[in-house]
């Protein structure tokens, strides 16, 4: 578990949408952080660059602002 905080340490960002959002760059970090979590690359560059919300019986997922992509590693 160590490892793979420490390869999230190395993941990138990059601006989308005139910067007002920021999704994941894949690169080897997420891959290797992806392994050692046990999931798929695709699902942790989703997880760190949304949030999902359920309002009733709805769910809702919003793309995160930079700001708050930049800090889901932190």
């Amino acid at each position: 578990m160590v490892a793979s905080v420490l390869w999230l340490g190395n993941i990138t960002f990059q601006a989308i949408d005139n910067g007002n959002y920021g999704e994941v760059v894949q690169c080897e970090a997420v891959i290797n952080a992806a392994r050692l979590m046990g999931c798929s690359a695709n699902d942790l560059m989703l997880a760190l660059s949304t949030s999902k919300i359920q309002v009733g019986k709805d769910k809702v997922v919003k793309s995160s602002t930079m700001q708050h992509v930049r800090y889901s590693v932190v």
